[in-house]
């Protein structure tokens, strides 16, 4: 849904270690990254609870989405 909205945003996805998103172990967990250019954006999609919970960042593999 994000790639067919008409804006120019860089949307990735992040594969991480969810136990550890600073100093990673292992890959067991996928996020989406979205930069505005106004805002940049790390989205938890796997619960309801919290949308963002990475406020420190993530240290992960950052790959393109779209083309």
């Amino acid at each position: 849904m994000i790639l067919a909205a008409p804006v120019d945003w860089k949307v990735q996805l992040v594969y991480m270690d969810i136990d550890n998103p600073n100093n990673p172990q292992t890959v067991n967990h996928v996020i989406v990254s979205i930069d505005t250019d106004q805002a940049s954006y790390l989205i938890e999609t796997t619960t309801n609870e919290v949308m963002q919970p990475y406020i420190d960042g993530v240290t992960g593999w950052y790959f393109d989405v779209g083309g």
